[in-house]
């Protein structure tokens, strides 16, 4: 549950979208790919003349390793499922922050921080004041925004 909107989840919100989709990627290989299972080495020959010993390695799903699989993807998807709850619900939180801001400077720094992914000496560089102004107005807000509470959502 997030109880307050701190420096560092306004800091992480350029990345939420990348790791929600970085996970569903994970998740979908995981699906796509599940393991063998190794049931031994099997000898043959080559049919061709002159005669030469040939291995293969014999593999296929086994029935409970099949299941332990099935059911950790599963366990992963609830995890993934519940991760991306909190981000969409941790950017919906950050955005109401910047929308409900009045002053239009301190509503740019915001924005040119968390939505356009700029760094501090640039928003203040474009805003046409001091880096450490950038900086108080991000504690100001991160600070004074603290009886924000969401549903009941964990993170994970």
């Amino acid at each position: 549950m997030i109880k307050a909107l701190t420096r560092e989840y306004l800091a992480n919100y350029p990345y939420i979208r990348d790791v929600i989709a970085k996970d569903e990627k994970k998740l979908q290989r995981y699906k796509d790919n599940p393991p063998e299972t190794l049931y031994g080495k099997v000898y043959g020959s080559n049919p061709c003349f002159p005669f030469q010993r040939r291995g293969f390695t014999v593999s296929g799903p086994c029935g409970t390793d099949s299941r332990q699989w099935k059911e950790r993807i599963h366990d992963l998807e609830l995890k993934i499922a519940q991760e991306k709850r909190f981000f969409e619900q941790l950017m919906v939180e950050i955005d109401e922050l910047i929308l409900s801001i009045e002053n239009p400077r301190d509503k740019m720094v915001f924005e040119y921080l968390y939505h356009d992914g700029m760094k501090q000496k640039d928003v203040a560089k474009k805003l046409h004041i001091d880096q450490s102004l950038v900086s108080l107005t991000v504690s100001k807000y991160a600070v004074s925004y603290t009886h924000l509470t969401l549903p009941t959502t964990s993170r994970v």
